[in-house]
């Protein structure tokens, strides 16, 4: 048996929030199931906090990729289902996110470095599929939207950990999302989507600019 540490336990605790939001979702509970979406962003951020200053277990990257996948991938994806008719619509591109979501789940333990990621992160992508299903927009951009995250995933492209007063901030987004959900006409989760979109657009930019300037 290996040795558990408390980076595993937040993992954990990540799938779990997973596992709820599945629930929701089949109960058409949609802003429940997005509020434990939201949730297993936080518990996956704090994870890693704490996996950088009191070290994981020899299982925590496996681990945490495990959690990813049900949280960030099929939590989003069950959320979709429920929420747009009829399915078959979707099913290519849902297909297509799962498989990507796996091979950069798969292949994250094997890129891994201190300042950036290797192709989008996946709880990134998972947070822009569910913000786009709850706050209901057309067809077309939730299906062009998995498309393009689909395909970030598995790219070369690098991406900034996100540290220090920006992740604050983000740790802000999030929780006032998940409390005012569509309250004062939906503006904390359509805040919560630019910003995620600033990342995605932006992310690779700012980690040329970084390496050129450390060359």
């Amino acid at each position: 048996m290996h040795r558990i540490s408390k980076a595993d336990l937040l993992s954990m605790l990540n799938s779990a929030f997973g596992l709820l939001s599945i629930i929701f979702s089949l109960k058409g509970d949609f802003w429940n199931s997005g509020t434990m979406i939201f949730l297993a962003s936080l518990s996956d951020g704090i994870d890693g906090l704490i996996a950088r200053k009191y070290g994981s277990s020899e299982i925590g990257k496996f681990l945490d990729s495990l959690a990813d996948l049900v949280s960030f991938c099929i939590a989003p994806l069950v959320l979709v289902l429920s929420l747009h008719k009829p399915a078959l619509l979707f099913m290519p591109f849902l297909l297509f996110f799962l498989f990507t979501s796996i091979l950069r789940l798969a292949s994250y333990p094997l890129k891994e470095s201190t300042d950036f990621f290797v192709g989008l992160p996946v709880p990134a992508a998972g947070l822009v599929i569910t913000l786009i299903a709850l706050l209901k927009l057309l067809p077309i951009y939730l299906i062009s939207s998995m498309i393009i995250l689909s395909s970030l995933m598995i790219s070369d492209l690098r991406f900034p950990k996100i540290k220090g007063k920006y992740a604050v901030i983000a740790f802000i987004l999030i929780i006032s999302t998940a409390i005012l959900r569509s309250d004062f006409h939906s503006i904390a989760p359509i805040l919560l989507l630019l910003s995620l979109l600033i990342y995605i657009i932006f992310g690779p930019f700012y980690c040329k600019a970084f390496k050129q300037k450390v060359s």
